[in-house]
């Protein structure tokens, strides 16, 4: 490696960007900090030796930081590097110190009192205490700090002395700057051209206004209120279109009022403008007037808004620069702050009921020095990198509602702390359906990862985006789950569980009782005897209603948690009746008794009239009448069933469709499960929320992903009580169970593919049915059937 190539590694020579580093008067002094403490000319320095050290050094003027009583002095040069430095380049600043220290204080001691400040477009800044470099004499210094922008575009960088000492002097000079995309090993003192020269020789200033003729295709420059819209030139009044002539791409209509007035201003920023400078505008406007009217009488309207930092502003009445046409004028004003700059608003504000005024091609420039004309250089859009980050990064609508139903809702995990999985397969888990909201660019911007340790100590991971499938042989029982939201680069949401696996086969005789909906109706009791009947298991079946595909069991089409515990009384319009008829049908209720006293005392919001109106009364709200309860003991009782060893109540779609608040479900849904345990102490109960469609996730978004979190919340943890959780709504997959099983298929007769539907959406097809039963019910009832 040559010597060259070795110091290339550690880093280049840049060259200098501050103009004038020794502060000539004679020529344009370097750019100060507001605030900051003004030159001072060496040769007024009275101190012999300090005056004969800094002109040795090169010095012509220096800023001067004498001690301070409290607070702080600023000694700070602060040249503007937006148009220099970009975002991952690094930025050097280099100056000279000659410290004066006070009385029992070592000079290179008090160097501490240097400072740096690397500013972004933010505001966010940087302070960093330059290294010393060289000591030129005992008392003088150069000193250097270095930094890189990796988060945002730079702004400024001031450098110097800010002075907390009150005793020690600081003389700071020959201020030196440079950038570079390597690291900066040193910065040629080289002179640096002035880049104001021209404004102050011609005055000549260069536009700042990006897209100044409103390309539509293109980032827009903002505008101030809502009263105007960039409207394309073909979208103009026919007389108005000349102006593409004029290299318009769009305008800003002020339509004519009766009263007040209406706005076509632009918005352009004036980021580092300050107190001192001057601000010039300049734009075109098309007077569109009724006859006999002068446009030029209504050009006041034409005016300029200077926004300053303290939040006030001062109003520029625009003056004509030149008049092109009959109907179109070019429009100017000026202004030099008195405070430092925050904007312009530039355009028309239109008070006038007889003319509409059609604005176009905004420009804008600032200088230390009064502008006499503004140069039509296109400019870089400032706010281009993240106006295409926006594009990139949001192409759909937010990924989900923020804070939206429940407060961190986009950052949880709808999973319990045990899952079951099949004895002889893995657990498949549907990613997207484990969130609270499924927008339309569901996992789009989420990674999901598995973790976890096989019984051999060997560690697993798996990332995935869509599904994640689950071997206890290799994750081990205890797992993690997590996603990273891309959109929220530092943060990950997990959830821990553990994983439990029945054996393939059990030799016991079991009472089973699926309590449900519809979706338990159609052949879940069926399928799952099977299943259970296969790995060695008798199985005796507890329900008052025929099941569909066969069996006895409690799935009732149609009916929700609020049916079940006589909160509602009506399915439809049609009377349920309370009957402990064998066989049963959804006009029946067999779980419903006249409420003990003992029962209304303790539950009496679950103790409800039987009036068949939409919504009965509770002991609660009102304590006249008979009132009933859902009393699983005395079920079994009357209809001479045996306990059960084993319960599922599977519940939800029907509960968001009459309109049950999350809070109102569990609390139905907890009674079930309270009077299920009281009737059978020994039972295990698994409570098993359905998910819902893909083309159904408002529904989901709206209350039952709600439904989810509030099971969750309500029974995990609860393993010894013998409550358990089966997350069907995580485990079947929303896009492929709900088929219309050929009864709606178009055909290509070429390809042989086809389109089908998703049926009505609720109701799984035969494939989805046996999907259920075999992923969701089976593994937890064989792995109960075990214990």
């Amino acid at each position: 490696m040559s010597l060259a190539d070795r110091l290339n590694i550690s880093g280049v020579i840049a060259p200098n960007l501050v103009p004038n580093s020794y502060a000539d008067p004679q020529y344009q002094m370097p750019r100060l900090r507001v605030g900051s403490i003004g030159w001072t000319q060496v040769s007024a320095i009275t101190d012999a030796t300090i005056a004969t050290a800094l002109t040795n050094a090169g010095a012509v003027s220096c800023l001067v930081a004498p001690p301070v009583a409290s607070g702080y002095t600023d000694a700070l040069v602060e040249p503007f590097v937006y148009d220099t430095i970009a975002i991952g380049q690094y930025a050097a600043a280099q100056f000279y110190v000659y410290v004066a220290p006070g009385s029992g204080l070592n000079a290179r001691d008090e160097i501490s009192k240097t400072a740096v400040f690397f500013a972004d477009q933010d505001g966010a800044t940087a302070q960093i205490t330059p290294d010393i470099i060289s000591a030129v004499s005992a008392n003088l210094f150069k000193v250097r700090a270095t930094y890189r922008f990796t988060a945002q575009r730079p702004r400024r960088v001031s450098m110097g002395v800010r002075q907390t000492s009150a005793v020690s002097t600081f003389y700071v000079f020959g201020f030196f700057l440079a950038c570079s995309g390597q690291p900066i090993r040193d910065i040629l003192e080289s002179p640096s051209r002035d880049t104001g020269f021209n404004e102050r020789v011609d005055g000549n200033a260069r536009n700042i206004a990006f897209n100044p003729y409103g390309d539509t295709t293109q980032q827009l420059l903002p505008l101030f209120g809502t009263d105007s819209a960039w409207t394309p030139v073909a979208n103009l009044p026919t007389a108005v279109q000349m102006i593409s002539q004029l290299g318009a791409k769009a305008a800003l209509p002020a339509m004519r009022v009766e009263s007040g007035y209406t706005d076509a201003l632009v918005n352009v920023n004036l980021d580092g403008v300050k107190a001192g400078e001057y601000v010039a505008v300049e734009f075109s406007v098309y007077v569109n007037a009724d006859s006999g009217v002068d446009p030029a009488s209504v050009l006041g309207a034409c005016r300029a808004f200077f926004w300053l930092e303290s939040g006030g502003f001062t109003q520029v009445v625009a003056t004509i620069k030149s008049k092109v046409s009959a109907n179109v004028y070019v429009m100017q004003a000026s202004y030099q702050y008195t405070q430092n700059a925050t904007r312009v608003y530039l355009g028309a504000r239109n008070t006038f009921q007889n003319a509409d005024l059609y604005v176009f091609n905004f420009f804008a420039a600032s200088s230390a020095t009064p502008i006499l004309n503004i140069t039509k250089g296109l400019v870089r859009d400032p706010q281009l990198a993240s106006w295409v980050n926006g594009l990139i990064v949001n192409p759909y609508p937010p990924l989900l509602a923020v804070n939206t139903p429940i407060t961190g809702a986009e950052d949880l995990i709808l999973l319990p702390d045990q899952v079951f999985a099949h004895p002889t397969a893995p657990l498949i888990l549907q990613c997207n359906q484990l969130l609270m909201n499924w927008t339309a660019d569901t996992g789009k911007f989420l990674d999901w990862s598995i973790r976890g340790t096989a019984v051999s100590g060997q560690p697993y991971s798996y990332e995935t985006s869509r599904t994640l499938e689950i071997d206890p042989a290799k994750t081990g029982t205890s797992v993690r789950i997590s996603f990273h939201n891309r959109q929220k680069p530092a943060q990950w949401s997990s959830r821990d569980m553990s994983i439990l696996r029945g054996p393939a086969s059990v030799s016991a005789s079991k009472r089973i009782a699926l309590i449900g909906d519809s979706l338990t109706n159609r052949g879940q009791v069926a399928r799952l005897s099977t299943l259970l009947t296969a790995a060695g298991v008798t199985v005796s079946q507890i329900g008052t209603m025929s099941q569909a595909e066969g069996g006895n069991g409690e799935g009732r089409e149609s009916w929700a948690a609020a049916h079940f515990v006589g909160k509602r009384t009506l399915l439809g319009s049609t009377r349920i009746n309370i009957s402990s008829d064998n066989p049963s049908s959804t006009e029946k209720n067999p779980f419903l008794f006249e409420a003990t006293e003992a029962q209304k005392t303790a539950n009496p919001a679950m103790c409800f009239l039987n009036t068949g109106a939409v919504s009965e009364l509770s002991y609660a709200d009102t304590q006249t009448g008979t009132f009933y309860t859902f009393d699983y003991r005395r079920y079994l009782d009357a209809q001479g069933f045996a306990d059960p060893d084993i319960v599922s109540i599977a519940l939800a779609w029907n509960d968001q469709a009459i309109g049950q608040t999350p809070d109102a479900y569990i609390a139905q849904i907890n009674y079930m499960v309270s009077q299920i345990k009281v009737a059978c102490p020994n039972a295990r109960i698994a409570i098993a929320p359905y998910c819902v469609t893909t083309q159904s996730r408002a529904v989901w978004n709206a209350t039952v992903s709600q439904y989810v979190r509030n099971v969750i919340g309500a029974f995990k943890g609860r393993q010894a009580e013998k409550l358990h959780i089966i997350p069907s709504w995580g485990i079947m997959p929303a896009d492929t169970a709900w088929s219309s099983d050929g009864s709606s298929i178009t055909r290509d007769a070429m390809t042989g593919s086809y389109v089908d539907t998703h049926n009505d959406g609720i109701h799984w097809d035969t494939w989805g049915r046996q999907y259920m039963a075999y992923n969701c019910l089976y593994p937890f009832y064989i792995w109960a059937c075990a214990q």
